[in-house]
């Protein structure tokens, strides 16, 4: 597979440093089971690297088995426009189980976002567009399912998980000292 991930829009979203040693760039699906489980490894090893690692996250709504994956994509847009793409990001990994429409609005109405604008916001064709392009980057890298990571543009093969993470970070690190 060719490496990948290594220009991004403006418009990313982003934890971590724009200058981090690694990036870690996510596809994800707000619907797919072992997305959430990936949540923890990813975020902690943010933490465990504090500063020299960056994670990207990327729509990868995978439509044909998760009906509402690709809402909550445009909804995550939607929230990024008022400057709560993270908050959107957590609680609707938090609320997987009971995702639609009303467990959308309910956390859009949590977040204190304003009602007109993201209704606006998750009707515009822009949003969708925003979405349609990161599915569109990882069909030409090759991703097929959900969550596939890169790391530095190089795909992560197997589980994502504390070890496989923390090998690749530092085996990453170790290349840049040499």
């Amino acid at each position: 597979m060719q490496p990948h991930g290594a220009s991004h829009p403006s418009d990313v979203h982003r934890l971590g440093p724009p200058d981090a040693a690694v990036t870690l760039l996510e596809y994800f699906d707000f619907q797919c089971p072992y997305c959430a489980r990936a949540e923890s490894p990813l975020r902690d090893t943010l933490d465990r690297f504090e500063g020299q690692a960056a994670l990207v996250v990327r729509h990868f709504p995978l439509t044909q088995i998760h009906n509402w994956a690709g809402p909550a994509a445009v909804a995550s847009e939607a929230a990024s426009n008022q400057g709560q793409f993270w908050e959107m990001h957590d609680r609707l990994f938090a609320r997987q189980s009971e995702l639609g429409m009303s467990t959308i609005w309910d956390i859009a109405q949590e977040l204190g976002l304003d009602q007109a604008q993201f209704l606006a916001d998750f009707q515009s064709q822009k949003v969708f567009n925003r979405v349609n392009r990161d599915i569109a980057e990882g069909q030409r890298a090759g991703v097929d399912g959900t969550p596939t990571v890169f790391i530095n543009g190089m795909v992560l093969n197997g589980e994502v998980s504390h070890e496989s993470l923390g090998e690749a970070v530092w085996a990453v690190l170790r290349s840049r000292a040499a």
